[in-house]
Order: structure tokens, then C-alpha cells, then sequence
């Protein structure tokens, strides 16, 4: 299904949904008195099941990771269950996100039904003892909330986005601060204080040396002795488009980057579906392409991680690859338009930000469920010229472009 497809799904026929079970459970709560309870119960260390739902962005999973891991550190012994969509299976198996993993299809209608038929099958069985709902607008992730047969129901509360009252704690989402503290804050309920969670942090053990090498060489690249390593991005996830950089853009600036030094080798990355993509931008380098590479769709999540560890710096637009290389320490060089980094922008140290912040910018927030208001039209991307990213790049990273040994050995 497409992205759109899916919002106008949960926009119509999750607002029908929730008026019903919102009918349900007040005729439930009634008549077993459930509804003069007054307080929501308390949660206590007797957690032997933990649920958290978490469908879109492999960069919100990534930034929620921190979270889920205080969590768990609160509740060593319960079990715990991740559901999300199939196309984040990899950097759930990365991050080691939780015991069971509860993978939906997004294909077709008829695969993604089943798929949620199962799933909230294998909860039920479960006995979820506590529940999070980690989407931000989404009607239909608090209504698998509630049909999963969670005890304690924990997710955001949007005024402006009716979904019902199916939660048990509601939390107030504060768009003015970084997304990690609105993960952060959904943990409160269970006593757990802010400044207990940290950054996200991703090791990868490649457990041999030269392991780089044999991911490049393996796809036809051999790097000559002491060049180095530089990714480059020039997607954004299907969930907002008008978040790329004119494709020209990355062009111009991989040939400045190119003509600047003889030691760097680029690599263009991205997912199998975006490598038709790349490869228009790609064929557009007229000058030393001997020293760059499209590998977009030509590497595992696992391969690209370990790429990124080994690599001197990441240039890339608000994506999730921006979160997979902070987390790994990696140098990043991030574009921000669509998307505001005081929400999104990359954790940690050597990370560098361009943002025009134009008067509709940010236009992407959880009351328009990430709807770009400029229909394509991105001038707060368009307005970043290939220039200004050079020149940042120089004054910020003057070591790339100083011949000597790779930052991290490959």
C-alpha cells in the first residue's frame, strides 16, 4: 500500500472505528462500573509483558531505541514484543529492539489484514501486561492498542486528532522539543526519569579486519591504498518526498568534492526501491566518476551500517541513514527543510545542520500526519545551493580533504 493510501485509510475508516469501540467501551465500562473506577490504575513491578507499536521511519525507531531500553532496564524479566512494519525487520535485528518482533506486510490490503488478524492473535495470547504506542497521529496503531488486550495503554494525546479514549495514560506531545525527549516522556508512568535514557548508540562488530574491503570488493569496487570513504544520501523516505535535495544539487557538489581532493571515494546509498533514483542523479557526474559508486539497493542495512561505521562523514538529507550514522558516531552532514531539526536533527558530536528556515518551514508536523503543504514545490530545500554545502563541508571536516590514513580502518 501506498503512503497515502494508508493515511486516507486511517483519516476516514479509523475515525469510524474509534467512534464504534469508543461506544463499545463505554457501554463495557458502564455496566462492569469500570467507568466510576476514577484513576488510572497504577503501574507496578508485576510487568511480565511489554508491547510497543512503532510502524513508520526506520529514523524514529532508531531515536525511540533509547526508551525501549529503559524500559526493558525497568523490567528485566518481562517479555517484550515490537511491532512494526516488514521493511524494518533489518534495524530491529540491529538494534536488538525487543524478544519477539511482530513484522506487518504493507504490500496489498489483503496481506496487511492478515498479517494484523495474527498478530493481535499472538498477543491476546500473550496477556500484555503494558502497552505503548509510539506513532504520533496514527488512529489505527491506539486501536491495535486497545484490541491487543493490554492492560495499561500508554500514547500520545493530540487535541487536535480525536482517537478515541482508549488510553490509560495519555502524554502530552510537545512539538517544540527533540523527538528523543517525546519518546522519553512516554515512559514517565513508569517512574522513569528522563536523564536515566540516553542517546541512541549502535555497535556493529564486524570481527575482522579489511571487512569494508570485502563488502566493496564484493560489489566490483576496489579502493585503492589510504582512500577513504565519504556516503552520500540523496533520499528521503516515502513519508514526505519534499524533504530531498534537488538531485542537481548533490551532483554539483559531488564534483566539487571530487575536484577538491584525490583520496576520497564516494558512495551513493539507498534502498532497492530508490536505486532507479540514484542512478539518474549518479549518471549526471561527468568528472572522475572512477572515484564514486551507486550502491543503493546493492547492500544489506547490516552491510550499510558497518559502510557508515568505517566511513569518514555521511552528506545526506533528513532520512533515516542521518540517525543509522549518528548512532554509529559517524560525521554527518544533514539538509533540513520540510522537517525541523530541533525535532529530528542528528544526536552527538561532529554533526552538521543546514536549515534555510523559511517562514512555511517546518511545514511536516503530526497534525497534518507529515503533509508537505508546498505540493513539490520544496523552496526551503531548492534554496540551499551546492556552494554553501562545499564550504560548510570545508570549514567543519578540513581533514577530508588532507591526504593520510582512512579516520577508521576498512
Amino acid at each position: 500500500m501506498k503512503i497515502d493510501t494508508m493515511r486516507w485509510l486511517d483519516d476516514y475508516i479509523g475515525s469510524v472505528l474509534c467512534f464504534m469501540l469508543t461506544i463499545i467501551t463505554k457501554a463495557y465500562g458502564i455496566l462492569t462500573l469500570k467507568e466510576f473506577r476514577g484513576r488510572a490504575p497504577v503501574v507496578t513491578r508485576d510487568v511480565k509483558s511489554i508491547l510497543f507499536i512503532k510502524f513508520f521511519g526506520m529514523g524514529s525507531i532508531i531515536l525511540a531505541s533509547p526508551s525501549i531500553k529503559a524500559v526493558k532496564k525497568k523490567y528485566p524479566g518481562a517479555t517484550v514484543f515490537f511491532m512494526t512494519f516488514r521493511s524494518n525487520e533489518d534495524i530491529c535485528d540491529i538494534l536488538k529492539i525487543a524478544d519477539y518482533c511482530v513484522y506487518i506486510r504493507k504490500g496489498n490490503l489483503i496481506n496487511f489484514a492478515v498479517d494484523i488478524a495474527r498478530a493481535l492473535i499472538r498477543l491476546q495470547r500473550a496477556r500484555i501486561d503494558l502497552a505503548f504506542d509510539l506513532e504520533f497521529f496514527s488512529r489505527f496503531t491506539v486501536i491495535l492498542l486497545l484490541l491487543s488486550g493490554a492492560k495499561i495503554r500508554i500514547g500520545y494525546f493530540l487535541r487536535k486528532v480525536w482517537r478515541g479514549n482508549f488510553l490509560t495514560y495519555q502524554i502530552y506531545f510537545n512539538h517544540f522539543k527533540h523527538i528523543t525527549k517525546g519518546f522519553a516522556a512516554v515512559t514517565s508512568p513508569l517512574g522513569i526519569d528522563e536523564k536515566e535514557i540516553g542517546f541512541p548508540l549502535i555497535e556493529i562488530n564486524d570481527g575482522r579486519a579489511g571487512a569494508v574491503r570485502e563488502i566493496l570488493s564484493g560489489k566490483g569496487v576496489e579502493l585503492r591504498p589510504g582512500e577513504r570513504i565519504v556516503c552520500i544520501n540523496i533520499n528521503s523516505s516515502e513519508l514526505s518526498i519534499d524533504r530531498r535535495w534537488p538531485k542537481e544539487r548533490f551532483v554539483e557538489l559531488t564534483e566539487k568534492l571530487l575536484e577538491r581532493t584525490d583520496d576520497l571515494f564516494l558512495v551513493f546509498i539507498g534502498s532497492e526501491s530508490e536505486r532507479e533514483y540514484v542512478q539518474s542523479a549518479f549518471s549526471l557526474i561527468r568528472d572522475k566518476r572512477q572515484r564514486a559508486v551507486n550502491l543503493s539497493g546493492l547492500v544489506s542495512l547490516r552491510e550499510l551500517a558497518l559502510l557508515l561505521k568505517h566511513s569518514e562523514a555521511l552528506i545526506t538529507c533528513d532520512s533515516g541513514p542521518l540517525h543509522l550514522a549518528a548512532a554509529l558516531h559517524t560525521p554527518t552532514i544533514s539538509l533540513f527543510g520540510p522537517e525541523t531539526p530541533v525535532r529530528y536533527g542528528p544526536l552527538g558530536s561532529r554533526n552538521v545542520v543546514i536549515c534555510k528556515e523559511l517562514y512555511c518551514s517546518p511545514c511536516l508536523n503530526v497534525y497534518n500526519a507529515k503533509r508537505s503543504m508546498c505540493g513539490g514545490d520544496n523552496r526551503c530545500m531548492q534554496l540551499i545551493s551546492s556552494e554553501e554545502v562545499y564550504e560548510k563541508i570545508v570549514q567543519t571536516f578540513p581533514e577530508l580533504f588532507t591526504s593520510g590514513e582512512p579516520a577508521s580502518s576498512l
